[in-house]
């Protein structure tokens, strides 16, 4: 924030300037509109006034205190849309569940006078501060609700309160804006604080010795003042004064953000941005799925697991194994296999079981390690291990300050540690993630998309284990979240479960956070570039649902699978569920868990849901499923009523079995291409 203190103490020298050229008090000035000079009837403001003004926002560099740089490496592909979550009180986004989420959202300039965001730029997360810092936040998540005011036009009454302008003496479409967007008496104290405009010989006697940013924010936000109350500017008038074009130099306030760094967020999950102009935003925003891990007898991690059963498995090679000298709680060994297990479904019944392994693939660090520097000689079997001994060092030091400084924040919802091995895991976490990207290299990029993502798996238990040990109170648990994806493979009729969880779905939990991007910032590593304030406003609203491509993908799968229960009929003697496992043995998706999961009709005709398999899922998914289940459910209870035995003697037959399936199927289907039609897919 050393810049934006520099800019105060500026101002403070700006108008003791001023006031060594003029006289006490008040004094009209001239000003220039149309081309021709005439004379304002603003006055400059008393000493008084002008010296207890401040920046409108405060926010700067030295505010982004919670920086990743363990994460630059984490980039995930598979990212789901902010807009399937339900809005929160300030429309925002309840984040209910844990996962990926993105939201290309409409975005506003901060700071008047800088350079606009470039490709190769890297932002951090910086709260969002200042006098004004409420009023611009209550135009951000009002503007959701106001589609029809133009973001041009938010962003000039933005504009408006960064240069301390009149609103009462801008034109009537800001006025009806501010009246929209802002409460009455927001409006009165924005107006009873404004600035007049300052005459341009007194400018140059009293800026002519700052240093260039500062002159250039403090001679945009005058301009902006005058364009704003006193001329007919156009928008890309003020855009030209605010938003400078190209490529400003390194300040001494400046420092280096990679482009796409994480940043921990107090409401305890990971944000990053990605602007691609000032006023358009990439926000991605990741909320760490939870995560069980199995140690061995000699307390190294050999499996990581989540609540669909995905897994990661290490078996160590005892014999390759390396004392560090010196370091007694860190030894390095070497894997002897690595197994990945996905597990997926298509629609509601199909289940698909993925799985690959290496053998004898890298080495890795097991331990914390000490806060010494040790020279450590290189070995044949642990090839850079005094580098990776240096980067483990380094790590424990970025969780270490990263925990200390999220502790520290105003609001955050931390709470202390409790005495459990969360900072161990994370330490140990990352040495695994570490070993496995040496190992695989550049050959990870050659895997199936499945195999990237599942790799990722570690670095977000890593994530997972941070959060526990920082004590965030919005972390979610195992045992917040239902049952596994699988169960037993061929019996689709089970007992048990709610019997219409399709007509109930689950509600968002009351203390759920709400993810709204306008209560941050995002701050540029160069200081001379535009702080960012993103909306909760999606910038492609005009656009196809962001789940069109993914609904698509299902009512094929969902069209391939019935057409084949259409095409092949029953063989002579085959009960229901023999043709079922037939059927399903002919899709070439790996080995096949059986038609159970995520959801089915049970012998009493109620419907079971595996909530957690939906909760990474667009809406649709379940929905259509619904459908599926329902036409399941109609014929169970016409079944009960009118079969001796049941619905379970009556899918028995195969003939019914396979009708029954076809129907289902076309339910489901029909639900997906009503939904498409509506979101506008296709076009």
């Amino acid at each position: 924030m050393r810049k934006f203190f520099q800019i105060r103490s500026y101002f403070t020298l700006f108008i003791a300037a001023i006031m060594s050229v003029l006289a006490l008090g008040s004094l009209e000035v001239c000003t220039q509109v149309g081309g021709i000079l005439k004379e304002a009837s603003y006055k400059i403001p008393s000493l008084n006034k002008l010296t207890k003004t401040k920046p409108a926002i405060a926010t700067g560099l030295d505010d982004a205190v919670t920086e990743v740089p363990f994460l630059d490496d984490f980039n995930p592909e598979q990212f789901a849309s902010l807009r399937r979550l339900d809005r929160g009180p300030h429309n925002g986004f309840i984040l209910d569940r844990p996962g990926l989420f993105e939201l290309n959202c409409k975005s506003y300039c901060l700071h008047a006078g800088t350079y606009g965001p470039r490709g190769g730029d890297g932002y951090a997360y910086a709260p969002l501060k200042g006098p004004r810092a409420d009023m611009i936040q209550k135009i951000l998540q009002n503007s959701v609700t106001h589609p029809e005011i133009p973001q041009t036009t938010v962003q000039t009454l933005i504009w408006g309160i960064l240069a301390h302008a009149k609103i009462n003496d801008m034109s009537p479409e800001l006025r009806d804006a501010a009246g929209k967007l802002l409460l009455r008496k927001d409006i009165d104290d924005l107006n009873r604080k404004a600035l007049g405009v300052i005459g341009e010989e007194i400018r140059q006697r009293a800026w002519e010795n700052m240093p260039a940013p500062a002159r250039r924010t403090l001679e945009a936000e005058n301009r902006l003042r005058s364009m704003l109350t006193t001329t007919s500017a156009t928008y890309e008038e003020l855009e030209k004064v605010a938003v400078l074009v190209g490529d400003p130099t390194e300040t001494e306030d400046s420092r280096e953000i990679p482009k796409g760094r994480w940043s921990y967020h107090p409401d305890g999950y990971f944000v990053r941005y990605f602007p691609s102009s000032y006023h358009e935003t990439l926000y991605q925003i990741y909320v760490p799925v939870p995560y069980v891990l199995e140690r061995d007898g000699k307390n190294r991690i050999i499996a990581i697991s989540d609540n669909l059963q995905n897994r990661i498995e290490f078996e160590y090679d005892d014999k390759t194994h390396l004392t560090i000298a010196g370091d007694s709680k860190i030894d390095a060994y070497a894997f002897a296999n690595i197994r990945f297990i996905n597990y997926g479904a298509i629609g509601p019944e199909i289940v698909v079981i993925r799985r690959t392994a290496w053998e004898n693939l890298g080495w890795t660090l097991v331990g914390i390690p000490g806060e010494r520097n040790r020279k450590l000689e290189s070995q044949s079997q642990f090839p850079d291990i005094s580098q990776r001994y240096r980067d483990a060092q380094v790590l424990f030091k970025q969780v270490s300050k990263l925990v200390n400084q999220v502790r520290t924040l105003e609001g955050s919802k931390s709470k202390k540690a409790s005495g459990d091995d969360a900072f161990k895991d994370a330490i140990e976490l990352a040495h695994l993630a570490a070993g496995l990207k040496v190992a695989f290299g550049e050959s990870l990029k050659d895997q199936e998309s499945w195999v990237r993502e599942h790799a990722l798996m570690i670095k977000k238990a890593c994530l997972y284990a941070v959060c526990k040990h920082i004590g965030s109170s919005r972390t979610f648990t195992l045992t917040q979240l239902p049952d596994t994806l699988l169960v037993a493979s061929l019996n689709p009729i089970l007992p048990g479960g709610s019997d219409d969880p399709c007509d109930s779905p689950p509600k968002s939990s009351e203390d759920s956070p709400e993810a709204d991007p306008s209560e941050g910032t995002a701050v540029p590593g160069n200081a001379d570039r535009q702080r960012l304030a993103p909306s909760a406003s999606d910038a492609d609203s005009d656009d196809p649902h962001p789940d069109c491509g993914k609904a698509a993908a299902l009512k094929n799968e969902l069209e391939t699978i019935r057409d084949t229960f259409v095409n092949n009929k029953p063989h002579p003697g085959e009960d229901g569920f023999q043709y079922a496992k037939r059927i399903e043995g002919m899709f070439g998706y790996g080995e096949q868990g059986g038609a159970t999961s995520p959801m089915q009709t049970h012998a009493g005709c109620g419907i079971n849901v595996n909530e957690s398999y939906y909760q990474s899922k667009p809406p649709i998914f379940r929905t259509s499923d619904c459908a599926h289940e329902k036409t399941h459910q109609a014929k169970c209870r016409w079944a009960r009523d009118n079969v001796t035995g049941g619905f379970v003697t009556w899918m028995n037959n195969a003939q019914n079995y396979r009708q029954n399936e076809i129907d289902a199927y076309n339910a489901g289907i029909k639900v997906l291409d009503d939904w498409m039609k509506n979101n506008g897919c296709g076009k």
